[in-house]
């Protein structure tokens, strides 16, 4: 990774849209375990939009599940494996 931004450093432009380019590859493959076209970069998920037939789950429930999940994703895009 670091071989190709050097590659494109003198270009600021370039350099960091290949940047964002890396950071979603990595968010898609190493924390949501996903293709790069599936996944986004961070899902904004609205507790009342549930498929028929699915319960909507209490405020404080909601709340202590999308907590887990968000710190599940910050603490995967620190990670170093990449």
């Amino acid at each position: 990774m670091i071989k190709i931004l050097l590659l494109w450093n003198h270009d600021p432009k370039n350099y960091w849209n290949l940047m964002s380019c890396l950071f979603w590859h990595k968010n898609a493959a190493l924390i949501e375990e996903e293709h790069p076209i599936i996944a986004g970069f961070f899902r904004l998920k609205d507790r009342l939009s549930r498929r028929p037939g699915f319960a909507i789950d209490p405020l404080p429930f909601r709340l202590w599940k999308r907590t887990k999940e968000v710190t599940a994703f910050f603490m995967g895009t620190t990670r170093r494996d990449i």
